[in-house]
C-alpha cells in the first residue's frame, strides 16, 4: 500500500531521477519503521504483562513503571504517524500540516515520561537514609526546580513547532512550507534546554556517587572489604541509563541534522524514534527487575 502510493509531482519533467532517488529512501523508510515498530510493540506488550503480574500481587501503584507504559505505548502511536506520513507525506498537504505538529506533541509526551522516570528516581536517592547526609539544601533544591525547567522548555518548543511554521507534501515527503522564524530555532531552543536540563540532572545522579568517594577517602574506609552498598549500585545504574539516554540523544541529533538534512523526511523522524527507544530501553534496564520487565515469560 505504502509503495503504491500515487506520487502526483512524478509527472513533471526532470523529476524522474529525484523521484528514483527518494524512492529508494522511502523503502529504506518503510524497513526501518517496521524494525522500530516490532520493537516497541515488544517492549509495550512485555511492560503490560508485567504490569499484569504486578497488579496480582496486589502491589502499590508506582508512577515510575506507568510512565515507562506511558512512553512505550505512546511510541507506538508516534510510529504509526510515520507509516501515515509516509503514505500520505507526498500527495497531501493536510495530511503533513497536522501529522507533523501531531508528531511533535507526542515526542515532547514521550521524552517527557522517559526523563520523569529518572528525576523521579533520583529525587528518591535524597530520601534515602544512607544517602541524606550526601547532599545539601542547594542540591536537594535544583533536585526539585529541574523537573520545572524541562517542563517550561518542553511547552516553550512544542509552543514554536506549533504556532510558527506550516508544513506541505513533496517528493520527499512531508518539508516545511514556511517558518515566521528561522526554521533551527525551535530545534536549537530544544537541543540547548534539553542539553542543560540533562546536564544538571546527570550532575544530580553523579553528586552522591563523588560525595561518597569523598567520604571513603577521608575516613580512609577501604569499600573492597565490604563491596559498594545497594544505594550506590543502583545510583550507578541510574547514572549509566541517564548517561547512555544522554549519549544517544546527541548522537541522534547530529545523524539527523548534519546526514539527513536533505533526505526523505521521514528518515529524520525515524531517528528520533530509535533514540527514544534506546533511551527507554536504557531507562529499563536500569530497574534491578529488568529481566522481569522485559523478560516476564
Amino acid at each position: 500500500i505504502f509503495l503504491g502510493a500515487t506520487m502526483e509531482n512524478a509527472t513533471i519533467p526532470g523529476n524522474q531521477t529525484v523521484l528514483v532517488t527518494y524512492e529508494g529512501q522511502r523503502v529504506a523508510a518503510i524497513v526501518i519503521g517496521s524494525f522500530a515498530m516490532i520493537w516497541s510493540v515488544y517492549v509495550s506488550s512485555m511492560l503490560c504483562v508485567f504490569e499484569v503480574y504486578v497488579y496480582k500481587k496486589n502491589a502499590s501503584i508506582d508512577w515510575m513503571r506507568r510512565l515507562c507504559l506511558a512512553a512505550s505505548l505512546l511510541l507506538i502511536i508516534r510510529i504509526t504517524t510515520e507509516f501515515v506520513e509516509i503514505r500520505y507525506g507526498e500527495i497531501s498537504h493536510d495530511v503533513c500540516l497536522h501529522i507533523r505538529k501531531f508528531k511533535s506533541v507526542v515526542h515532547s509526551l514521550v521524552v517527557t515520561c522517559i526523563y520523569l522516570v529518572l528525576w523521579v528516581r533520583q529525587r528518591g536517592f535524597y530520601k534515602m537514609a544512607a544517602l541524606a547526609q550526601l547532599s545539601n539544601p542547594f542540591v536537594r533544591s535544583m533536585s526539585f526546580f529541574v523537573v520545572i525547567i524541562m517542563a517550561v522548555t518542553n511547552i516553550c518548543t512544542i509552543g514554536l513547532y506549533l504556532s510558527t511554521r506550516a508544513y506541505m507534501s513533496s517528493l520527499r515527503g512531508c518539508v516545511v512550507e514556511w517558518s515566521s522564524i528561522w526554521t533551527l530555532i525551535p530545534g536549537l531552543v530544544l537541543f540547548i534546554s534539553t542539553l542543560l536540563f540533562q546536564i544538571i540532572l546527570l550532575g544530580l545522579l553523579v553528586n552522591p556517587i563523588l560525595q561518597h568517594l569523598k567520604a571513603i577517602r577521608q575516613t580512609g574506609m577501604a569499600s573492597t572489604k565490604t563491596g559498594p552498598s545497594k544505594e550506590m549500585v543502583l545510583i550507578k545504574r541510574v547514572t549509566i541509563a541517564a548517561v547512555m539516554a544522554i549519549a544517544t540523544d546527541i548522537i541522534c541529533g547530529g545523524i539527523s541534522v548534519f546526514l539527513l538534512k536533505k533526505k526523505y523526511g521521514v528518515l529524520r523522524h525515524l531517528v528520533y524514534d530509535f533514540d527514544m527507544l534506546i533511551s527507554l530501553t536504557c531507562v529499563i534496564v536500569s530497574f534491578n527487575d529488568w529481566r522481569d520487565r522485559l523478560f516476564p515469560f
